[in-house]
């Protein structure tokens, strides 16, 4: 996972991921991303959208280690 977010990181400030791989990369799907660019929602919202989420696989991975300490207290 580090090594898929320095990757994801370099790409982001490279300027080369397009609205609709960042939508994908917080594990939304295609059928509502075209529902968002059905309705005029420019990609420059979808990258700000995108850009204050956190990543589902990463928080599921976070919880997963932090999971074993909430059950001790």
């Amino acid at each position: 996972i580090r090594r898929s977010l320095r990757s994801m990181r370099r790409l982001e400030l490279e300027g080369k991921l397009t609205s609709k791989e960042r939508w994908r990369l917080m594990g939304l799907s295609d059928e509502s991303y075209k529902i968002l660019k059905d309705n005029n929602i420019s990609d420059r919202l979808i990258h700000k959208i995108c850009g204050n989420g956190i990543i589902v696989n990463v928080f599921e991975h976070l919880f997963r280690k932090v999971e074993p300490f909430l059950k001790t207290c």
